[in-house]
């Protein structure tokens, strides 16, 4: 990428739906390509088919050798090798006006280095030479301010590039005039961006036999000509390709769960084609068929399925008894063509309507759900790769929770933290050790203070209320998105969606609950289904699918202001041992000295592989302050201070350790505060105070981006002031 790049966007100010005078020379607006898609991006203001945007937004950039180095001319009309950034308008910025745009290039490089330009009409190059592009991000200010954002979902050196463009934090409705309201079975995202959402419930409760596909750079829904092999809900709908879905069990209406497996594919003219079904042979003859089971695509390409149910009554209900409740799993397995089935481990708790959350280091977490008798499973059971058997995780929830409770929905961030929400409104945080509860939610003796609808009074019953955790780790629940576990955030820092921009008019979509959600590649989240929240209770909505643009917040958007202890810049993975100050955050130990403590405060969504981390920490005596460096659930190094030797502890996602010798410290180092200075790279971790290098650790094996925590153990506190994160 030796060349420069072209960036380009048409004055702000013009009216999106103009049709441009064509022109040569740099960032000529003459192509057909431009034509067609300021024709299309008037489209699609407040999600309704047909409204302009005023005078709002007009972005038409080129993007030149983003990812293969290819170059065309920067002067001359329009070649065919330019990429055209191309606005697909979301909504909650009609009747606004755009100042400029600001165009940058995203991914996992020096803070230094992403190219970032400014446009307010005709052409800026940007001619540093950056590797490892991931996106372009465009944001549309008024004045200073964040108007609208957008993100690249992917990156081509030709044709048109979709942006999803809409104003940041905002719900918008999706178009789709051919679907009608249903309560999807399941649904998936591939990789080229197609998302299919199999079969379901009309509000009815009919059964549907339709697979509805929303394309995530059109960013419009429609019932597909193609069918599934029958009516059905609780299947399970999984990626395999590039633009193939793998459809898992079901119920139907027969007395029994389907015990087959088939496949979804677009073929090379787009239309989606249905395979012939292909019997699962599970091991377990007796567990051939399944609905309501959970499962999930590991790292290894393979898709992991526990639990279910057998037996189905009238309109695909399951049956829960003692035998048809299942505790089985198994592990499906392609190898190009073919289909293999191998055996998994058992779960220790037999459940149906469960979740699996898979960790990226390839731990698996099998959280809530229903047994026989529609008994709610409390238990947390989780399976380490290459593990024989799945173990108990974290306390016992039964001894914390009433015994009215029941887990509605839960989510699983980076360090082994699950977040669960409860029937009774409240939000748990759970991590190996200890758990507690989302301070200043739905507290019972603070009847003013933020809850999910009718949740406090019970005027409406819980239901299924999925958890989706964004790139910054915020979690969306309902039309609520919730700093959890971010560090100086309480319930009082709860976003609802529901609520209309401050200044804005335009109102959003009608509040709704237990819908399904997908993460697009663009970070925008995709909502489908679900029921209205106001009376009458349990309508469906005039909108079945909704997306949500969130601000740029994740791992390579933003540093969070670790360096000013922003609120929510840190996320606590056991928060009630650990307190914000004025000037720095303090990490109580739990009372034992450990390889991996549990009492760290991690970046906020911050993931690289080279970057310097500085912390000025006072211990007191009896402390170890920690430097840990986390690859998901389990796997990671954490490096611990003692009075004078400093030690490295490698752990892989089995949960097994090596430790080794980093070096020693000077005698009486934590007599007084010490800054350290932590440089991570791919094959080093070396901890020096300036230029004086005090430790240099082996080579800390990490296959993928990091996030980095500082931790406490032993018996004392620990104590952290000026931080400072910054990618190398």
């Amino acid at each position: 990428m030796a060349s420069p790049r072209t960036l380009a966007a048409a004055p702000s100010h013009g009216d999106a739906g103009e049709t441009p005078t064509e022109s040569c020379g740099p960032g000529g607006a003459g192509s057909s390509a431009m034509r067609r898609n300021r024709a299309a991006a008037k489209g699609v203001g407040h999600g309704q088919p047909g409204a302009r945007i005023s005078r709002t937004l007009a972005l038409y950039a080129t993007l030149l050798a983003t990812v293969t180095g290819a170059m065309g001319s920067a002067t001359g009309c329009s070649e065919p090798d330019r990429a055209v950034l191309v606005a697909v308008a979301g909504c909650g910025f009609e009747g606004g006006v755009l100042t400029a745009l600001r165009v940058q290039t995203r991914g996992d490089f020096p803070d230094g280095g992403a190219s970032q330009v400014l446009v307010d009409g005709g052409i800026a190059l940007v001619a540093e030479d950056l590797g490892g592009v991931a996106a372009v991000t465009v944001e549309g200010l008024f004045g200073p301010s964040v108007s609208a954002v957008g993100r690249t979902a992917r990156l081509r050196t030709t044709g048109e590039i979709p942006i999803y463009f809409a104003a940041v934090d905002r719900l918008c409705e999706v178009p789709g005039g051919n679907v009608s309201f249903r309560h999807p079975g399941d649904m998936a995202v591939a990789e080229l961006g197609d998302v299919v959402i199999a079969g379901g419930r009309e509000a009815s409760g009919k059964l549907l036999d339709e697979i509805v596909h929303v394309d995530d750079e059109q960013g419009i829904a429609r019932v597909t000509a193609a069918r599934l092999p029958r009516p059905a809900t609780g299947q399970s709908v999984h990626a395999v390709g590039p633009r193939a879905f793998l459809v898992v069990g079901g119920a139907s209406t027969g007395s029994t769960a389907a015990s087959d497996v088939f496949r979804l594919e677009f073929d090379a003219s787009g239309a989606l084609e249905v395979s012939a079904r292909t019997p699962i042979e599970v091991p377990e003859q007796a567990d051939r068929g399944r609905a309501y089971h959970a499962a999930a695509v590991l790292p290894d390409g393979s898709i992991l399925v526990t639990g279910g149910c057998t037996a189905i009554v009238g309109q695909g209900d399951c049956v829960p008894t003692q035998t048809s409740v299942l505790g089985s799993s198994f592990r499906i397995i392609l190898r190009d063509d073919d289909i293999e089935f191998q055996r998994a481990p058992v779960l220790p708790t037999p459940r149906y309507d469960h979740a699996l959350h898979i960790a990226r280091d390839g731990v698996a977490f099998a959280v809530g759900g229903r047994g026989p008798a529609t008994a709610a499973v409390l238990a947390i059971d989780y399976l380490p790769p290459g593990e024989p058997r799945w173990a108990s995780y974290g306390p016992a929830l039964t001894s914390l929770l009433p015994d009215t409770a029941s887990i509605e929905g839960s989510a699983l961030l980076d360090g082994g933290v699950l977040v669960l929400a409860v029937n009774d409104g409240t939000l748990w945080w759970v991590n190996a050790e200890a758990a507690g509860t989302f301070e200043g939610w739905c507290d019972p003796n603070d009847d003013d203070g933020p809850c999910f609808a009718g949740q406090r009074d019970g005027s409406r019953p819980a239901g299924p209320r999925p958890l989706v955790v964004l790139p910054g780790e915020r979690i969306v629940a309902d039309h609520y998105v919730l700093p959890v576990l971010g560090l100086g955030q309480t319930g009082a820092n709860v976003l609802d969606l529901s609520l209309p921009a401050a200044g804005s008019n335009i109102f959003p979509p009608q509040q709704r609950t237990g819908a399904s959600s997908v993460m697009l590649a663009d970070g925008t989240l995709l909502m489908v289904g679900g029921l209205e929240v106001d009376p009458p209770a349990g309508a469906p909505l005039p909108s079945l699918t909704l997306r949500y643009r969130p601000a740029l917040d994740g791992p390579d958007e933003r540093i969070p202001g670790v360096d000013a202890l922003a609120p929510g810049s840190l996320v606590g993975l056991q928060p009630d041992r650990i307190e914000v100050k004025a000037d720095g955050v303090r990490l109580s130990s739990a009372g034992t000295v450990v390889d991996f403590p549990t009492v760290r405060a991690r970046v906020r969504g911050f993931r690289s592989r080279s970057f310097r981390f500085e912390a000025t920490l006072s211990v007191v005596a009896g402390a170890y302050p920690h430097i840990v460096l986390e690859q998901g659930a389990v796997a990671g190094l954490s490096v611990r201070f003692g009075p004078d030797v400093v030690r490295g502890f490698f752990r892989n996602a089995a949960g097994s350790v090596v430790d080794f010798s980093c070096g020693t410290l000077p005698e009486d180092s934590w007599d007084t505060s010490q800054l350290l200075q932590v440089t991570v790279r791919p094959d080093s971790f070396v901890v020096s105070q300036g230029d004086t290098t005090l430790v240099q650790c082996p080579a800390p094996q990490l296959d993928n981006p990091v996030a980095v925590a500082i931790g406490v153990s032993g018996s004392g506190s620990v104590t952290a002031t000026a931080l400072r994160l910054t990618r190398i």
